[in-house]
């Protein structure tokens, strides 16, 4: 149980509303192992199938993964982590996610209700024929993908998916079958909300095995298909406000610009009455949504991405999956596929309504959905989108206290970067089978992520939230084993540290900090009672102005409540932080520190004032001392204007360098001089 929590929040260095939170925990610690969870999320597509290898015909990527799993799991049964409670889950993927089933569980009514009636019977490391169970689809037909979803979200508990026994598990991962295209988003998502049913305590891993590059994506397949792009323009209004044009949909108000116009055919002072057309007018208003990032917001906030389907980024003619021409040649953009393709590609060929400058700014980079790839003639496994969102689907389950371990197989793996920006480590594990890398390598990358996993996570857990911002670059904690230690603070970095994760809505913010363990098992073992404290501090804004009012009115804001979880014998123990002292200003404490501010706001605008007026002194000298260098006879000119006025011959030339000597000294200070006060500007 804690002995004892404090919270504390004080002003920072006099900045108005910018304050340092400083929790503190301190308490008796008992060790206990917490259970660990493990996905294995596997590349089931053909290219798993190709042999590489230093001798004869060598080994299939997927065999080397597949004797990696066993001999880990093997290794995982027996000391040291013999009486760890272990589970362990199975995930595929090609063209979507599949979550698999043992054998002795297929037979069960109610488990074979949920499952592919007709599971593809091909090996994922071969021909050979395997016997598969799972909930999934067999390819990129979306109501199979959608049939599969609705039967994976109907069961309440999915801790039913996590296996105990290696064996049973060994003989899934053996079955496993093929699966065409590569989307490893998906295999991260559904990892993802299989690892929600784990408890809170728990050690949570997912192992990432691929061997190329992800061209799919189940959040490009859902944008695509679901969000109503053509519904949403077919209902948008164009009104005129004065001379302005407007475009209104779904509560936003978007101007129209001139240039959209005239690239639509239309007359700028009389573009909403001289239409020739639905088509024409269509046009005119995807030019206009597709600039807004609102809009497309609008469209998607509220969609469920279906981690078991997934598509091609392709926008070139016809997609090979679904057969329809996204972007036609002449568009008709009464026809929804003409409408959806235009809006999700940018506009190709309709070029340059959407500018790099422009669209890429907003939609393309907010979503990282399009690739131009193919319009370049290169090929679709380098989809770039693909990877960007499968780096994203990482990132959103390490902010779920899930570790990853990413793996590529094989010479052909080329998004090593992506694997790197996946992997909680920050460097993925890399087998190029041709230059003699094998499944025990892999093994034993396995089981040293393994042993960080496990000393890294829960014996304390720090969570808050409210209507605040983080500075992410002001988190640190200090941690003592002794009351008498001296408090030593250490910087948690949010980018690479798995203890830390930070949640952001519009209005509020949590943060959640697991600092883990401060005792091995083997040191604990001879402090029955030992001390365990740490402190953990960061800096806070507000979210919103009405946060900020709030702030300066209350003498005890922000006004949120710490929560600290505790694992001790008896499992879990949460205690809420008592609010701190009343540290923060009052109103009057606030408003003289925004008036601080303001004078200082004031004296650096009459300071920057001032350096634009030297600036221009120091321009107009160095423009003075450049014409002087660089003219010799304006040089003499000037000596004899000064005190050489009988200087002639040689006389004058060594006058006249001494002088271009002095001039270049003074035109370096002035031309650093001026740089200084540029950057004060």
């Amino acid at each position: 149980m804690p002995l004892n929590i404090a919270k504390s929040i004080k002003m920072k260095n006099r900045e108005p509303f910018k304050y340092t939170v400083t929790l503190e925990v301190e308490g008796q610690s008992t060790y206990q192992s917490a259970p660990l969870y493990i996905v294995f999320v596997m590349d089931a597509t053909p290219s798993m199938a190709v042999r590489e290898g230093l001798t004869g015909r060598g080994i299939a990527r997927f065999q080397v993964a597949l004797e990696a799993v066993e001999e880990y799991l093997q290794k995982l049964s027996s000391s040291p982590y013999k009486f760890l409670e272990k589970n362990y889950a199975l995930v595929s993927f090609g063209n979507g996610a599949r979550v698999h089933v043992s054998a002795a569980d297929a037979a069960q009514d109610e488990v074979k209700n949920l499952l592919n009636p007709h599971p593809c019977w091909i090996s994922a490391g071969g021909l050979e024929k395997v016997q598969d169970h799972y909930i999934g689809a067999n390819s990129d037909d979306p109501r199979e993908a959608a049939a599969a979803f609705a039967k994976f979200e109907a069961v309440e508990d999915k801790s039913r998916f996590f296996y105990k026994n290696p064996q049973e598990f060994r003989e899934m991962v053996r079955n496993i079958s093929r699966f065409e295209n590569t989307n490893g988003e998906s295999g991260l998502l559904l990892a993802g909300r299989l690892l929600k049913a784990a408890p809170a305590s728990a050690h949570k891993m997912v192992i990432f095995i691929t061997d190329g590059e992800s061209n799919t994506s189940s959040t490009f397949y859902t944008y695509y298909h679901q969000a109503p792009v053509a519904a949403t323009l077919a209902a948008a209004e164009f009104v005129r406000e004065e001379e302005e044009l407007w475009l209104l949909t779904g509560g936003l108000k978007l101007p129209v610009r001139r240039e959209d116009m005239i690239l639509s055919g239309l007359d700028p002072v009389l573009a909403e009455n001289s239409f020739t057309g639905e088509s024409q007018k269509m046009e005119l208003k995807l030019r206009t949504a597709g600039r807004s990032l609102d809009f497309f917001r609008n469209l998607t906030d509220e969609l469920v991405i279906n981690p078991f389907a997934g598509e091609w980024h392709n926008f070139d003619g016809i997609n090979n999956d679904a057969q329809v021409i996204r972007v036609a040649d002449i568009p008709d953009f009464q026809q929804e596929n003409d409408v959806k393709g235009y809006f999700w590609s940018g506009g190709l060929p309709l070029d340059p309504v959407f500018p790099q400058g422009d669209i890429h700014s907003c939609k393309l980079t907010e979503t990282c959905l399009i690739d131009y790839d193919q319009r370049q003639g290169q090929e679709a496994a380098g989809s770039r989108s693909a990877k960007r969102l499968l780096v994203a689907a990482g990132r959103q389950a390490r902010q779920q206290a899930v570790h990853i371990k990413a793996v590529g197989i094989g010479s052909g793996v080329k998004m090593v970067n992506p694997l790197d920006r996946l992997d909680s480590c920050r460097q993925a594990s890399v087998l190029d089978l041709a230059a003699g890398g094998g499944p025990a390598a892999l093994t034993g990358e396995l089981l040293d992520f393994t042993e960080r996993v496990l000393h890294t996570t829960n014996d304390l857990e720090i969570h808050c939230e409210g209507g605040f911002m983080v500075d992410r670059s002001s988190c640190r904690a200090a941690y003592f084993r002794e009351s008498q230690d001296t408090a030593v603070y250490m910087p948690v970095r949010y980018d690479d540290d798995p203890r830390l994760s930070l949640v952001e809505h519009e209005a509020w913010t949590a943060v959640r900090y697991a600092p883990g363990p401060l005792w091995s098992e083997a040191a604990a073992a001879g402090r029955p009672e030992r001390c365990c404290r740490v402190i953990f501090a960061f800096d806070i804004l507000p979210a919103t102005t009405d946060s900020a009012l709030a702030w300066a009115e209350e003498q005890n804001c922000p006004d949120f409540n710490p929560l600290v979880s505790w694992l001790s014998p008896k499992g879990i123990v949460r205690q809420l932080f008592p609010h701190g002292p009343a540290e923060i200003p009052a109103a009057e404490a606030a408003e003289a520190a925004l008036s601080d501010k303001a004078e200082r706001a004031a004296a650096a605008a009459a300071e920057k004032q001032e350096n634009k007026f030297l600036l221009e002194v120091v321009h107009s000298q160095i423009k003075s001392l450049y014409l002087m260098i660089g003219d010799p006879a304006r040089m003499i000119e000037r000596l004899k204007r000064a005190s050489y006025p009988a200087a002639t011959g040689e006389m004058a030339d060594y006058h006249s360098r001494k002088l271009m000597s002095r001039g270049k000294a003074r035109l370096a200070f002035l031309e650093k001089t001026a740089y200084l006060l540029e950057e004060s500007i």
